[in-house]
Protein backbone atom coordinates (compact mmCIF):
# COMPACT_ATOMS: atom_id res chain seq x y z
CA UNK A 1 0.00 0.00 0.00
CA UNK A 2 2.91 2.35 1.34
CA UNK A 3 4.65 1.96 -2.55
CA UNK A 4 1.05 2.79 -4.30
CA UNK A 5 0.61 6.00 -2.53
CA UNK A 6 4.47 7.00 -2.69
CA UNK A 7 4.45 6.39 -6.53
CA UNK A 8 0.94 8.49 -6.82
CA UNK A 9 2.22 11.48 -4.86
CA UNK A 10 6.05 11.04 -7.34
CA UNK A 11 2.90 10.83 -10.54
CA UNK A 12 1.81 14.23 -9.30
CA UNK A 13 5.40 16.00 -9.45
CA UNK A 14 5.95 14.51 -12.79
CA UNK A 15 2.29 15.56 -13.94
CA UNK A 16 3.02 19.14 -12.61
CA UNK A 17 6.50 19.34 -14.08
CA UNK A 18 5.00 18.46 -17.40
CA UNK A 19 2.54 20.93 -17.32
CA UNK A 20 4.69 23.56 -17.18
CA UNK A 21 6.62 22.47 -20.29
CA UNK A 22 4.34 24.91 -22.68
CA UNK A 23 1.01 26.23 -23.11
CA UNK A 24 0.49 23.78 -26.42
CA UNK A 25 -3.18 22.98 -26.20
CA UNK A 26 -3.27 19.40 -27.08
CA UNK A 27 -6.08 18.05 -29.53
CA UNK A 28 -6.91 15.45 -27.14
CA UNK A 29 -6.26 15.18 -23.05
CA UNK A 30 -4.47 13.05 -21.83
CA UNK A 31 -7.24 10.78 -20.24
CA UNK A 32 -9.21 10.70 -23.87
CA UNK A 33 -6.11 10.10 -25.67
CA UNK A 34 -5.78 6.85 -23.02
CA UNK A 35 -9.95 5.93 -24.01
CA UNK A 36 -8.94 6.09 -27.17
CA UNK A 37 -5.70 5.20 -28.26
CA UNK A 38 -3.58 3.97 -25.84
CA UNK A 39 -4.77 0.06 -26.61
CA UNK A 40 -3.23 0.98 -30.51
CA UNK A 41 0.13 1.44 -28.41
CA UNK A 42 2.67 -1.64 -28.29
CA UNK A 43 3.38 -3.42 -24.97
CA UNK A 44 6.66 -2.20 -23.54
CA UNK A 45 6.78 -3.86 -20.04
CA UNK A 46 5.05 -5.10 -17.43
CA UNK A 47 6.19 -5.50 -13.60
CA UNK A 48 4.90 -6.28 -9.90
CA UNK A 49 5.95 -6.30 -6.70
CA UNK A 50 7.39 -9.74 -5.80
CA UNK A 51 6.06 -10.34 -2.77
CA UNK A 52 2.53 -10.15 -4.49
CA UNK A 53 1.40 -13.71 -4.06
CA UNK A 54 2.12 -14.30 -0.48
CA UNK A 55 0.60 -10.90 0.31
CA UNK A 56 -2.48 -10.75 -2.19
CA UNK A 57 -1.71 -6.76 -2.29
CA UNK A 58 -0.67 -6.13 -5.71
CA UNK A 59 1.36 -2.96 -7.62
CA UNK A 60 1.04 -3.71 -10.90
CA UNK A 61 2.66 -1.43 -13.42
CA UNK A 62 1.59 -1.96 -17.13
CA UNK A 63 3.71 0.00 -19.92
CA UNK A 64 3.63 0.92 -23.29
CA UNK A 65 5.74 2.63 -25.70
CA UNK A 66 4.92 5.59 -28.60
CA UNK A 67 6.53 5.92 -31.60
CA UNK A 68 8.25 8.52 -30.10
CA UNK A 69 9.71 6.11 -27.62
CA UNK A 70 8.22 7.72 -25.06
CA UNK A 71 5.80 5.83 -21.93
CA UNK A 72 2.31 5.72 -20.87
CA UNK A 73 1.69 3.36 -18.10
CA UNK A 74 -1.34 2.65 -15.65
CA UNK A 75 -0.23 2.02 -11.79
CA UNK A 76 -3.06 -0.80 -10.04
CA UNK A 77 -3.47 -1.43 -6.49
CA UNK A 78 -5.25 -4.50 -6.29
CA UNK A 79 -6.35 -6.64 -3.42
CA UNK A 80 -6.63 -9.82 -3.85
CA UNK A 81 -7.98 -10.76 -0.66
CA UNK A 82 -11.45 -8.63 -0.75
CA UNK A 83 -11.72 -5.24 -2.74
CA UNK A 84 -10.05 -5.64 -5.89
CA UNK A 85 -8.65 -2.26 -7.56
CA UNK A 86 -8.59 0.16 -4.57
CA UNK A 87 -6.45 2.28 -6.08
CA UNK A 88 -5.29 3.42 -10.01
CA UNK A 89 -3.36 5.88 -11.53
CA UNK A 90 -1.73 6.75 -14.73
CA UNK A 91 1.54 8.52 -16.35
CA UNK A 92 1.32 10.17 -19.76
CA UNK A 93 3.92 9.83 -22.89
CA UNK A 94 6.59 10.69 -20.52
CA UNK A 95 10.52 10.31 -21.66
CA UNK A 96 12.01 7.13 -21.16
CA UNK A 97 14.31 8.95 -18.59
CA UNK A 98 11.72 10.05 -16.75
CA UNK A 99 9.83 6.65 -17.33
CA UNK A 100 12.84 4.98 -15.77
CA UNK A 101 13.31 7.12 -12.72
CA UNK A 102 9.84 6.17 -12.02
CA UNK A 103 10.74 2.81 -11.99
CA UNK A 104 13.39 3.10 -10.07
CA UNK A 105 11.26 4.86 -7.47
CA UNK A 106 9.26 1.53 -7.34
CA UNK A 107 12.22 -0.57 -6.85
CA UNK A 108 13.95 1.59 -4.17
CA UNK A 109 10.59 1.25 -1.89
CA UNK A 110 9.64 -2.27 -2.12
CA UNK A 111 11.22 -5.65 -1.92
CA UNK A 112 12.06 -5.51 -5.15
CA UNK A 113 9.80 -6.04 -8.31
CA UNK A 114 9.21 -9.41 -11.15
CA UNK A 115 9.17 -8.79 -14.89
CA UNK A 116 5.85 -10.38 -16.10
CA UNK A 117 4.44 -11.11 -19.18
CA UNK A 118 0.86 -9.39 -20.42
CA UNK A 119 -1.16 -12.16 -20.19
CA UNK A 120 -0.46 -12.52 -15.97
CA UNK A 121 -0.68 -8.93 -16.02
CA UNK A 122 -4.58 -8.78 -17.00
CA UNK A 123 -5.32 -11.84 -14.93
CA UNK A 124 -3.92 -10.17 -11.85
CA UNK A 125 -6.05 -7.23 -12.17
CA UNK A 126 -9.34 -9.17 -13.34
CA UNK A 127 -8.92 -11.94 -11.06
CA UNK A 128 -9.26 -9.30 -8.21
CA UNK A 129 -12.01 -6.93 -9.90
CA UNK A 130 -14.05 -10.83 -10.86
CA UNK A 131 -13.52 -11.65 -7.01
CA UNK A 132 -14.37 -8.21 -5.37
CA UNK A 133 -17.47 -8.58 -7.62
CA UNK A 134 -19.02 -11.68 -6.25
CA UNK A 135 -19.01 -9.15 -2.96
CA UNK A 136 -20.49 -6.45 -4.76
CA UNK A 137 -17.54 -4.17 -4.16
CA UNK A 138 -16.81 -2.12 -7.44
CA UNK A 139 -13.27 -1.26 -9.24
CA UNK A 140 -11.86 2.36 -8.20
CA UNK A 141 -13.94 4.59 -10.64
CA UNK A 142 -10.27 5.98 -12.11
CA UNK A 143 -9.97 2.31 -13.42
CA UNK A 144 -13.57 2.52 -14.84
CA UNK A 145 -13.62 5.68 -16.42
CA UNK A 146 -9.59 5.47 -17.72
CA UNK A 147 -6.91 3.00 -16.42
CA UNK A 148 -8.76 0.13 -18.12
CA UNK A 149 -8.20 1.17 -21.29
CA UNK A 150 -4.35 1.10 -20.70
CA UNK A 151 -5.36 -3.01 -20.68
CA UNK A 152 -6.49 -5.19 -23.54
CA UNK A 153 -10.07 -5.32 -23.44
CA UNK A 154 -11.02 -8.31 -21.34
CA UNK A 155 -11.76 -10.80 -23.63
CA UNK A 156 -11.09 -15.00 -24.45
CA UNK A 157 -8.23 -13.69 -26.55
CA UNK A 158 -6.32 -13.00 -23.29
CA UNK A 159 -5.75 -16.77 -21.62
CA UNK A 160 -7.07 -17.20 -18.24
CA UNK A 161 -4.63 -17.68 -15.32
CA UNK A 162 -5.77 -18.98 -12.23
CA UNK A 163 -5.23 -17.00 -9.33
CA UNK A 164 -5.91 -17.51 -5.49
CA UNK A 165 -7.78 -14.62 -4.28
CA UNK A 166 -9.18 -14.37 -0.32
CA UNK A 167 -8.41 -16.84 2.15
CA UNK A 168 -10.10 -20.07 2.10
CA UNK A 169 -12.48 -18.63 -0.62
CA UNK A 170 -13.93 -15.78 1.60
CA UNK A 171 -13.09 -12.09 1.66
CA UNK A 172 -10.48 -10.92 3.97
CA UNK A 173 -10.76 -7.12 4.60
CA UNK A 174 -7.55 -5.30 6.74
CA UNK A 175 -8.01 -1.95 7.13
CA UNK A 176 -5.12 0.29 4.82
CA UNK A 177 -3.68 3.94 4.99
CA UNK A 178 -6.01 4.80 2.57
CA UNK A 179 -9.17 3.58 4.61
CA UNK A 180 -10.57 6.03 7.68
CA UNK A 181 -11.91 4.03 10.73
CA UNK A 182 -15.74 5.11 9.64
CA UNK A 183 -14.26 3.53 5.81
CA UNK A 184 -13.27 0.67 7.39
CA UNK A 185 -16.76 0.65 9.23
CA UNK A 186 -18.57 0.99 6.45
CA UNK A 187 -16.60 -2.12 4.27
CA UNK A 188 -17.56 -4.73 7.76
CA UNK A 189 -20.75 -4.09 7.37
CA UNK A 190 -21.24 -4.43 3.46
CA UNK A 191 -19.39 -7.95 4.36
CA UNK A 192 -21.54 -8.65 7.18
CA UNK A 193 -24.62 -7.71 4.84
CA UNK A 194 -22.87 -9.47 1.67
CA UNK A 195 -21.18 -12.12 2.35
CA UNK A 196 -23.28 -12.97 5.40
CA UNK A 197 -21.68 -13.58 8.88
CA UNK A 198 -19.05 -16.14 9.38
CA UNK A 199 -18.28 -15.86 5.68
CA UNK A 200 -15.56 -13.50 5.77
CA UNK A 201 -12.43 -12.71 7.49
CA UNK A 202 -10.93 -9.25 9.12
CA UNK A 203 -7.25 -8.94 9.63
CA UNK A 204 -5.23 -6.76 11.71
CA UNK A 205 -2.07 -4.77 10.08
CA UNK A 206 0.57 -7.58 10.16
CA UNK A 207 -1.83 -9.97 8.36
CA UNK A 208 -3.35 -12.02 11.50
CA UNK A 209 -7.17 -13.01 11.18
CA UNK A 210 -9.01 -11.49 14.11
CA UNK A 211 -12.51 -12.92 13.91
CA UNK A 212 -11.86 -16.25 14.06
CA UNK A 213 -13.53 -16.64 17.79
CA UNK A 214 -16.10 -13.47 17.21
CA UNK A 215 -13.24 -10.76 17.97
CA UNK A 216 -13.59 -8.07 14.96
CA UNK A 217 -12.81 -4.49 14.55
CA UNK A 218 -15.47 -3.43 17.57
CA UNK A 219 -13.47 -5.62 19.75
CA UNK A 220 -10.08 -3.86 18.44
CA UNK A 221 -11.59 -0.11 19.21
CA UNK A 222 -12.07 -1.32 22.52
CA UNK A 223 -8.68 -2.88 23.21
CA UNK A 224 -7.86 0.76 21.76
CA UNK A 225 -8.89 2.20 24.41
CA UNK A 226 -7.16 1.30 26.74
CA UNK A 227 -3.53 2.76 25.18
CA UNK A 228 -5.53 6.03 24.28
CA UNK A 229 -3.30 8.60 26.30
CA UNK A 230 -6.32 10.76 27.15
CA UNK A 231 -8.11 7.83 28.77
CA UNK A 232 -7.21 9.28 32.18
CA UNK A 233 -8.41 12.65 31.53
CA UNK A 234 -11.61 14.28 31.92
CA UNK A 235 -13.18 15.97 29.69
CA UNK A 236 -12.97 19.51 31.42
CA UNK A 237 -8.86 18.29 31.60
CA UNK A 238 -8.77 17.88 27.88
CA UNK A 239 -10.96 20.79 27.19
CA UNK A 240 -8.39 23.03 28.49
CA UNK A 241 -5.62 21.30 27.42
CA UNK A 242 -6.98 21.77 23.83
CA UNK A 243 -7.97 25.45 25.14
CA UNK A 244 -4.24 25.83 25.87
CA UNK A 245 -2.67 24.29 22.33
CA UNK A 246 -4.61 25.81 20.33
CA UNK A 247 -3.59 29.61 21.42
CA UNK A 248 -0.23 28.33 20.42
CA UNK A 249 -0.83 26.97 17.33
CA UNK A 250 1.51 27.97 14.58
CA UNK A 251 4.25 28.01 16.95
CA UNK A 252 3.83 24.16 18.08
CA UNK A 253 6.37 21.72 17.07
CA UNK A 254 5.91 18.85 14.55
CA UNK A 255 5.72 16.18 17.85
CA UNK A 256 2.86 18.74 19.79
CA UNK A 257 1.17 19.27 16.39
CA UNK A 258 0.35 15.36 16.29
CA UNK A 259 -0.62 15.56 20.10
CA UNK A 260 -2.91 18.32 19.78
CA UNK A 261 -4.73 16.53 16.38
CA UNK A 262 -4.92 13.80 18.53
CA UNK A 263 -6.45 15.30 21.41
CA UNK A 264 -8.72 17.00 19.38
CA UNK A 265 -9.74 13.76 17.95
CA UNK A 266 -10.31 12.50 21.41
CA UNK A 267 -12.34 15.96 21.86
CA UNK A 268 -14.48 14.48 18.74
CA UNK A 269 -15.32 11.16 20.14
CA UNK A 270 -16.56 12.46 23.83
CA UNK A 271 -18.83 14.94 21.85
CA UNK A 272 -20.67 13.50 18.87
CA UNK A 273 -23.44 10.82 19.21
CA UNK A 274 -22.57 7.91 17.31
CA UNK A 275 -26.05 7.80 16.23
CA UNK A 276 -26.91 10.51 14.70
CA UNK A 277 -23.48 10.47 13.17
CA UNK A 278 -24.76 7.47 11.91
CA UNK A 279 -27.70 8.95 9.88
CA UNK A 280 -26.15 12.16 8.77
CA UNK A 281 -23.62 9.70 6.83
CA UNK A 282 -26.29 7.59 5.31
CA UNK A 283 -28.58 10.51 4.04
CA UNK A 284 -25.45 12.40 3.19
CA UNK A 285 -23.65 9.20 1.41
CA UNK A 286 -27.12 7.89 -0.45
CA UNK A 287 -27.66 11.95 -1.51
CA UNK A 288 -24.34 12.46 -2.94
CA UNK A 289 -24.66 8.75 -4.92
CA UNK A 290 -27.96 9.11 -6.47
CA UNK A 291 -26.76 9.64 -9.65
CA UNK A 292 -23.78 7.92 -10.92
CA UNK A 293 -20.88 9.42 -12.18
CA UNK A 294 -19.20 9.31 -15.55
CA UNK A 295 -16.15 10.67 -16.69
CA UNK A 296 -16.40 9.43 -20.62
CA UNK A 297 -20.18 11.19 -20.72
CA UNK A 298 -20.25 15.11 -21.10
CA UNK A 299 -24.00 15.76 -21.64
CA UNK A 300 -24.62 19.14 -23.49
CA UNK A 301 -26.65 20.22 -20.49
CA UNK A 302 -22.88 20.96 -18.67
CA UNK A 303 -21.99 23.25 -21.11
CA UNK A 304 -25.97 25.02 -20.61
CA UNK A 305 -27.53 23.64 -23.51
CA UNK A 306 -30.97 23.14 -22.76
CA UNK A 307 -32.51 20.33 -24.08
CA UNK A 308 -33.67 19.97 -27.98
CA UNK A 309 -31.26 22.61 -28.64
CA UNK A 310 -28.51 21.43 -31.43
CA UNK A 311 -25.82 19.12 -30.35
CA UNK A 312 -22.64 20.91 -28.90
CA UNK A 313 -19.67 19.17 -30.72
CA UNK A 314 -17.43 17.01 -28.74
CA UNK A 315 -13.99 19.44 -29.13
CA UNK A 316 -16.04 22.09 -28.21
CA UNK A 317 -16.53 19.56 -24.59
CA UNK A 318 -13.29 19.05 -24.78
CA UNK A 319 -11.97 22.97 -24.84
CA UNK A 320 -14.34 23.21 -22.19
CA UNK A 321 -12.81 20.79 -19.59
CA UNK A 322 -9.47 21.82 -20.05
CA UNK A 323 -10.42 25.41 -18.97
CA UNK A 324 -11.78 24.37 -15.86
CA UNK A 325 -8.29 21.96 -15.77
CA UNK A 326 -6.55 24.94 -16.04
CA UNK A 327 -7.90 26.50 -12.79
CA UNK A 328 -4.75 27.47 -11.12
CA UNK A 329 -3.53 29.20 -13.86
CA UNK A 330 -5.51 32.59 -14.61
CA UNK A 331 -3.06 33.13 -18.00
CA UNK A 332 -3.88 29.85 -19.33
CA UNK A 333 -7.61 30.27 -18.72
CA UNK A 334 -7.57 33.44 -20.56
CA UNK A 335 -5.87 32.35 -23.17
CA UNK A 336 -7.97 29.25 -23.86
CA UNK A 337 -10.92 31.12 -23.31
CA UNK A 338 -10.28 33.49 -25.77
CA UNK A 339 -10.63 31.16 -28.10
CA UNK A 340 -13.54 29.10 -26.93
CA UNK A 341 -16.03 32.55 -26.55
CA UNK A 342 -15.76 32.32 -30.03
CA UNK A 343 -18.44 29.14 -30.29
CA UNK A 344 -22.00 29.64 -31.05
CA UNK A 345 -24.56 27.29 -29.36
CA UNK A 346 -22.55 27.50 -25.52
CA UNK A 347 -23.33 31.02 -24.25
CA UNK A 348 -23.99 29.69 -21.01
CA UNK A 349 -20.76 27.99 -21.07
CA UNK A 350 -19.12 31.19 -21.97
CA UNK A 351 -20.32 32.82 -18.68
CA UNK A 352 -19.90 30.29 -16.61
CA UNK A 353 -16.04 30.11 -17.51
CA UNK A 354 -16.30 33.84 -17.10
CA UNK A 355 -17.61 33.49 -13.58
CA UNK A 356 -14.16 31.17 -12.83
CA UNK A 357 -11.66 33.58 -14.49
CA UNK A 358 -13.45 35.97 -12.09
CA UNK A 359 -13.09 34.18 -9.02
CA UNK A 360 -9.34 33.46 -9.91
CA UNK A 361 -8.59 37.22 -10.14
CA UNK A 362 -10.71 37.93 -7.58
CA UNK A 363 -12.66 40.39 -9.59
CA UNK A 364 -14.99 43.24 -7.87
CA UNK A 365 -17.32 42.23 -10.80
CA UNK A 366 -17.66 39.05 -9.51
CA UNK A 367 -21.10 39.19 -7.77
CA UNK A 368 -22.67 41.13 -10.08
CA UNK A 369 -21.61 38.62 -13.26
CA UNK A 370 -22.94 35.96 -10.44
CA UNK A 371 -26.36 37.13 -9.77
CA UNK A 372 -26.94 38.08 -13.78
CA UNK A 373 -26.04 34.53 -14.78
CA UNK A 374 -28.55 33.02 -12.16
CA UNK A 375 -30.92 34.89 -13.57
CA UNK A 376 -30.19 34.44 -16.83
CA UNK A 377 -29.85 30.69 -16.89
CA UNK A 378 -31.99 29.17 -13.88
CA UNK A 379 -31.58 25.65 -14.83
CA UNK A 380 -28.09 25.91 -15.76
CA UNK A 381 -26.34 24.01 -12.78
CA UNK A 382 -22.85 24.62 -12.88
CA UNK A 383 -23.92 28.62 -12.24
CA UNK A 384 -26.71 27.71 -9.65
CA UNK A 385 -24.24 25.43 -7.87
CA UNK A 386 -22.28 29.22 -7.36
CA UNK A 387 -25.11 31.09 -7.12
CA UNK A 388 -26.42 28.84 -4.51
CA UNK A 389 -23.43 28.89 -2.43
CA UNK A 390 -23.43 32.67 -2.32
CA UNK A 391 -26.33 33.11 -1.26
CA UNK A 392 -25.53 30.40 1.62
CA UNK A 393 -22.35 33.01 2.35
CA UNK A 394 -24.54 36.34 2.21
CA UNK A 395 -27.45 35.41 4.16
CA UNK A 396 -25.91 33.56 7.06
CA UNK A 397 -28.29 30.68 6.17
CA UNK A 398 -30.64 29.31 8.63
CA UNK A 399 -31.45 25.74 9.48
CA UNK A 400 -34.91 24.67 8.85
CA UNK A 401 -35.49 26.89 5.64
CA UNK A 402 -36.27 25.44 2.31
CA UNK A 403 -32.65 25.26 0.06
CA UNK A 404 -31.93 23.45 -3.03
CA UNK A 405 -29.76 20.77 -1.84
CA UNK A 406 -30.62 17.65 -3.58
CA UNK A 407 -28.84 16.48 -6.80
CA UNK A 408 -32.29 16.13 -8.05
CA UNK A 409 -33.19 20.01 -7.73
CA UNK A 410 -30.17 20.76 -10.33
CA UNK A 411 -30.27 17.42 -12.54
CA UNK A 412 -33.89 16.13 -12.96
CA UNK A 413 -33.87 13.76 -15.73
CA UNK A 414 -30.21 13.06 -15.93
CA UNK A 415 -29.07 9.36 -15.91
CA UNK A 416 -25.00 10.17 -15.17
CA UNK A 417 -23.13 13.28 -14.14
CA UNK A 418 -19.21 14.20 -14.88
CA UNK A 419 -16.75 14.46 -11.80
CA UNK A 420 -16.89 18.46 -12.14
CA UNK A 421 -20.66 18.63 -11.75
CA UNK A 422 -20.45 15.99 -8.46
CA UNK A 423 -17.07 18.28 -7.30
CA UNK A 424 -19.61 21.55 -7.78
CA UNK A 425 -22.34 19.83 -5.78
CA UNK A 426 -20.18 18.73 -2.72
CA UNK A 427 -18.80 22.13 -2.71
CA UNK A 428 -22.21 23.50 -2.11
CA UNK A 429 -23.76 20.41 -0.39
CA UNK A 430 -20.43 21.23 2.15
CA UNK A 431 -21.46 24.54 2.41
CA UNK A 432 -24.57 23.66 3.00
CA UNK A 433 -23.55 20.96 6.47
CA UNK A 434 -21.11 23.80 7.99
CA UNK A 435 -23.78 26.50 8.04
CA UNK A 436 -26.16 24.19 10.27
CA UNK A 437 -22.97 23.87 12.96
CA UNK A 438 -23.55 20.45 13.75
CA UNK A 439 -21.13 18.49 14.85
CA UNK A 440 -22.14 15.26 13.92
CA UNK A 441 -22.98 16.49 10.24
CA UNK A 442 -20.03 17.94 10.27
CA UNK A 443 -18.17 15.16 11.01
CA UNK A 444 -20.14 12.96 8.53
CA UNK A 445 -19.18 14.73 5.64
CA UNK A 446 -15.90 15.14 6.76
CA UNK A 447 -15.78 11.27 6.57
CA UNK A 448 -17.53 11.10 3.06
CA UNK A 449 -14.97 13.97 1.38
CA UNK A 450 -11.59 11.51 3.08
CA UNK A 451 -13.31 8.84 0.88
CA UNK A 452 -13.45 11.05 -2.12
CA UNK A 453 -9.85 12.64 -1.74
CA UNK A 454 -9.08 8.83 -2.69
CA UNK A 455 -10.67 9.18 -6.10
CA UNK A 456 -9.80 12.84 -6.77
CA UNK A 457 -7.20 14.82 -4.56
CA UNK A 458 -9.34 18.04 -5.24
CA UNK A 459 -11.64 17.07 -2.51
CA UNK A 460 -8.97 17.90 -0.24
CA UNK A 461 -9.65 21.55 -0.27
CA UNK A 462 -13.30 20.71 1.43
CA UNK A 463 -11.56 18.30 3.54
CA UNK A 464 -9.76 20.89 5.35
CA UNK A 465 -12.35 23.92 5.57
CA UNK A 466 -14.15 20.83 7.02
CA UNK A 467 -11.64 20.11 9.46
CA UNK A 468 -10.61 23.96 10.10
CA UNK A 469 -14.82 24.66 10.89
CA UNK A 470 -14.67 21.29 13.12
CA UNK A 471 -11.43 23.28 15.40
CA UNK A 472 -13.64 25.96 15.68
CA UNK A 473 -17.07 23.81 17.05
CA UNK A 474 -14.79 22.04 19.52
CA UNK A 475 -13.22 24.79 20.50
CA UNK A 476 -16.31 26.73 21.38
CA UNK A 477 -17.70 24.00 23.14
CA UNK A 478 -14.15 23.83 25.08
CA UNK A 479 -14.73 27.17 26.16
CA UNK A 480 -18.31 27.12 26.90
CA UNK A 481 -17.72 24.45 29.52
CA UNK A 482 -14.68 26.04 30.79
Amino acid sequence: MKIFLFLQDYNIQIMAKNKNKGNVVQMLSPENFIRKRARSLPIYECFVNKNWQMSQMVNLVVARQHTSGNITAGVFLVDHACLGVKGTFWIFNVSMTEYQRFVKKFVDIDDGINKIDYALAHNIVYAGIEFAADYEFKPHKDFTSVSQYILEEDTDDIPVIEIECGIDGCPAYMQGPMHTDKMSQQVVAHLERVAGPGNYYLMNGVGNITNNDGFGIGDEDDEGDEDDQFSNMTFDEKSKEFLHYRQKKGKLSERDDIYFYDLFKSLLDDLIDEEKYVCYYDDLWNEIYTIPVNADEIHDEMLGVEPGSPPVDEMVKEQFLQIIDEGDNTGNMKKLFKQFRKNCGVEAAVDYLDLLISISEQSKDYEKKLRNAAEKYPHYALVQFRWNKSRLAEHNYESGVEFPIKLSDYFKDRKTIHPWEKFCFIDLLTQYVLTEKDLEKTEAMRELLAGCIEEDKTYLMLYTICLMFQLELVDNYCRNVS
